[in-house]
């Protein structure tokens, strides 16, 4: 997890949510940056991502960034994977 990451999740606790949003895009562009698209960490932080765009209201965004985390953790982890159903039923939830 980037230190960006733990940052964010304090601000967001804080609810300083436009600072958490900006700190978890931060978060996302150096992860795919450092290790593309396809990785594990990747799918994590586009998760923190997009239960911030959720919290702030924004159910497009949100749902969106889990559909994105929940195809990265199915192509690194398969489709059977825990996380990718859990990004999958958050998803649904933004409905």
């Amino acid at each position: 997890m980037c230190s960006s990451d733990l940052k964010a999740f304090a601000h967001q606790a804080l609810d300083q949510l436009e600072e958490a949003l900006r700190l978890f895009q931060k978060t996302v562009a150096i992860e795919t940056a450092s290790f593309g698209g396809m990785h594990e960490d990747v799918a994590l932080s586009t998760y923190n991502l997009a239960g911030c765009l959720e919290r702030m209201g924004r159910k497009a965004e949100a749902k969106q960034a889990y559909l994105s985390s929940a195809g990265v953790y199915e192509q690194c982890r398969g489709a059977d994977d825990d996380d990718a159903k859990d990004a999958l039923r958050a998803a649904a939830e933004c409905e």
